[in-house]
C-alpha cells in the first residue's frame, strides 16, 4: 500500500467519485455532485482530498472549518469519509485522517469531529392534513411564558451571558467572550439570539451555517443552547402552558387570518399536494399600507422551483393598493428572493429601506419593501 497517493480533488474527478458516494447510499447525479464540488473547492474553510491507488480513486475525505461559541478553538467538521468497500481494511482511512490532521493542525487550538451514520433523507411530502407527524420534539420546547422574548444578541448582552455559561462549565472571561460574540455576530452564517424574561436574560441559542458534502441540503447546527438553571424544569402549567386534549397548541393569533375581513388566508398547491400557505394582512409600517405579507411559506421541496415567485405574483394581482413586504436583514435568501420578485412584478418602481418596526413588545431591524400596484 505504498503506492497509495492523497491529493486534493478537482472537478475532474466528480465521474470517479460518483461510485464511491452511491456505496454508502449517497446516490448523486454528475450534475449535483458536481455542483457540490464547486462550492467545496472554491469556498473559504471547506475542502476535499481524494486517494488513489494504481491511478484509480479508492476513497475520498471531505470537510469543513467553523467557529465554536463555548471555546475558543476552531472546529474541523468531517463532512464525508467514504473508502471504496473492496478497498476496506488496509488503512486508506487512517491515510486521509492524517491528511487532515495535517490541515487542522495550521488552525490550532482545533477539535476534529464527525457525525457516524448520516440518516437517509426521505423525500417528505406534506401530508393532505398539513400535519407532519411529531417525532420527539417535546423537549426542545422551552417552558417560559408569553413575557420571553427571543432577540438578535448584541456585544452588549455580553456580562448578562456570562453566568448562564458558567452554569454549564463554560467558564470564559469577559474578553474571551466578547471576541467569541464579536466573531458570531459579525461572520456570514453565524449568529445568536437571547431569550429575556421580565428584561433579564435566561436563555441563550447560538448557531452556525454550513454546507453538506453528501446532500445538496445546508446544515443549521446549534453551536449552544443554555437555559438559566432557575428556569428549567418548570411545570407547563406554570405558564399557561399546558398540553390541550387533542395535542394541538392553538396558534396566538393565526385564527384572525379566517375571522377577520381585513385578513386573508390561502393555501398554494402543487399538482394537488401542499406546497405553500400565505397569510395577510393590513398592519404597515404606515397608514396608507393596504396589504402586508404577514406569512409566506414554501415547503422546502417545492423551493428554488419558481413556485413562490408565481404564488406572490398571483397574490399581487388579486389585492391592488399599497403594498409592503417585511424581511429579517439577516435572511439573506430571502432577502434576495424578494428584491428580485419584487423587480420583476414592478419593473423596479419600488422602495426600499431599513426600518426600526414594533415586534411583540420589543423593536427590531426589517427591511421594508414598499410598492403601490395600483401605479404600476
Amino acid at each position: 500500500m505504498n503506492n497509495i497517493n492523497i491529493h486534493k480533488a478537482t472537478l475532474d474527478n466528480v465521474t470517479n467519485i460518483l461510485p464511491l458516494m452511491a456505496q454508502l447510499g449517497y446516490s448523486s447525479s454528475s450534475e449535483e455532485l458536481t455542483a457540490r464540488f464547486k462550492n467545496f473547492i472554491n469556498s473559504d474553510g471547506y475542502g476535499i482530498a481524494i486517494a488513489s491507488l494504481d491511478n484509480k480513486i479508492v476513497g475520498l475525505i471531505a470537510w469543513s472549518k467553523s467557529l465554536l461559541f463555548v471555546s475558543d478553538k476552531t472546529r474541523i467538521h468531517i463532512e464525508a469519509l467514504i473508502v471504496g468497500e473492496k478497498y476496506r481494511g488496509k488503512q486508506i482511512g487512517k491515510k486521509l485522517m492524517e491528511y487532515l490532521e495535517e490541515i487542522a493542525k495550521k488552525y490550532s487550538p482545533v477539535i476534529v469531529d464527525l457525525t457516524s451514520g448520516y440518516r437517509h433523507e426521505y423525500d417528505w411530502a406534506l401530508p393532505q392534513d398539513g400535519l407532519y407527524e411529531a417525532d420527539d420534539y417535546k423537549k426542545y420546547f422551552t417552558e417560559l411564558d408569553r413575557k420571553a422574548y427571543l432577540v438578535k444578541a448584541t456585544l452588549d448582552n455580553v456580562t448578562n451571558i456570562l453566568p448562564l455559561m458558567a452554569q454549564l462549565g463554560y467558564s470564559s472571561s469577559s474578553e474571551e467572550l466578547t471576541a467569541r460574540f464579536k466573531n458570531f455576530i459579525n461572520s456570514d452564517g453565524y449568529g445568536i439570539a437571547i431569550a429575556s424574561l421580565d428584561n433579564k436574560i435566561v436563555g441563550l441559542i447560538a448557531w452556525s451555517k454550513s454546507l453538506l458534502f453528501v446532500s445538496d441540503k445546508t446544515r443549521i447546527h446549534i453551536e449552544a443552547l443554555i437555559v438559566d438553571e432557575k428556569y428549567r424544569g418548570k411545570q407547563i402549567d406554570e405558564y399557561d402552558l399546558a398540553l390541550p386534549q387533542d395535542g394541538l397548541y392553538e396558534a396566538d393569533d393565526y385564527k384572525k387570518y379566517f375571522t377577520e375581513l381585513d385578513r386573508k388566508a390561502y393555501l398554494v398547491k402543487v399538482n394537488k399536494e401542499i406546497a405553500d400557505f400565505v397569510l395577510l394582512n393590513k398592519v404597515g409600517t404606515h397608514d396608507k399600507i393596504d396589504w402586508n405579507m404577514g406569512e409566506f411559506f414554501i415547503i422546502a421541496r417545492f423551493q428554488n422551483k419558481g413556485v413562490g415567485g408565481q404564488v406572490a405574483k398571483q397574490i399581487w394581482q388579486m389585492h391592488k393598493g399599497p403594498w409592503e413586504v417585511s424581511v429579517i436583514p439577516e435572511n439573506k435568501p430571502a432577502l434576495l428572493f424578494w428584491r428580485k420578485v419584487i423587480n420583476e412584478f414592478t419593473k423596479g418602481n419600488y422602495l426600499e429601506e431599513v426600518k426600526l418596526v414594533q415586534i411583540s413588545g420589543y423593536k427590531a431591524e426589517r427591511v421594508i419593501f414598499e410598492f403601490n400596484i395600483d401605479i404600476l
